[in-house]
């Protein structure tokens, strides 16, 4: 089956409302320092790896770039050489096309892992790989920063079955076949079972879907796919009831469905010392 990521090719911080706000509390906690090696893991076209550098230029980091799909990896070598070269900068920066679930980095090779919105691109047998490979990697004390939306018992199955049918609807095969959304205690439990015993909610912050974002940006333009997502998502959220309703503010105008959720930045920490 094809990577749906290598036709995906749009800027995710505008379709997910992303702030610049949002980036400066990221790298705030990832906290880089001179001499660090950091992996920006499932990276995209970087925007994390970006974000740290346009912050903090003169730093003398070691940037490592991992990414599954062969289009976003080109994406991510053009767009950090190109902030360099406006920065006037050089920086050691490596990229490598690799799942997540399987990396070949060695042991004790990272100070810092990275990683955003990425989890849930996986199936549950390759979260449980990924969250390894990250424990793995890391030195003593490294950190381990994910990003990803927070969900519970009562919003994780409704948001699966929204993004499900937005990418059935989008023609991204992979992506329905493999995302597997979880909720934050299953997410707590990798962590616990890959013996990352210190972790945390670093920050939180709220997520607005917008379905009419998804139009032009991976609709294709098709208003009759909006519509049917929309009224998808209007019986959605019938079915869930009032309660629901009010919980995630939902709103239906202008060919737009507008739900609100969580989204965090987890910090967990690898021990000094090996148990």
């Amino acid at each position: 089956m094809k990577n749906s990521y290598d036709d995906r090719v749009i800027r995710y911080e505008t379709v997910t409302n992303f702030s610049d706000d949002m980036f400066d509390e990221l790298v705030r906690l990832i906290n880089p320092r001179d001499g660090q090696a950091i992996l920006d893991c499932g990276a995209g076209y970087a925007p994390v790896t970006q974000a740290i550098i346009s912050r903090h230029p003169s730093l003398d980091v070691d940037y490592c770039i991992l990414e599954y799909s062969e289009i976003q990896l080109q994406r991510a070598r053009k767009e950090v050489t190109q902030l360099l070269q406006l920065l006037g900068e050089t920086k050691c920066v490596a990229y490598q096309q690799n799942s997540a679930a399987a990396m070949e980095y060695d042991d004790n090779s990272f100070d810092t892992v990275v990683t955003k919105m990425v989890l849930h691109e996986l199936p549950a047998e390759d979260q449980v790989k990924m969250i390894s490979e990250i424990y793995r990697i890391l030195k003593p004390g490294g950190k381990f920063i994910l990003w990803q939306t927070i969900l519970d018992d009562s919003t994780v199955e409704f948001y699966r079955n929204m993004f499900r049918k937005k990418d059935s609807l989008a023609g991204y095969e992979s992506l329905v076949e493999n995302r597997n959304f979880i909720t934050q205690d299953a997410f707590y439990f990798l962590l616990s079972e890959a013996r990352f015993h210190e972790y945390e909610l670093a920050r939180s912050f709220t997520y607005n879907f917008n379905s009419k974002y998804r139009l032009y940006s991976e609709l294709q333009g098709d208003w009759n796919k909006l519509r049917m997502l929309n009224e998808y998502l209007v019986s959605l959220v019938i079915d869930e009831g009032a309660g629901f309703s009010e919980k995630t503010k939902f709103t239906f105008e202008d060919d737009n469905v507008s739900l609100f959720f969580k989204q965090g930045v987890y910090l967990a920490k690898k021990p000094l010392t090996n148990e």
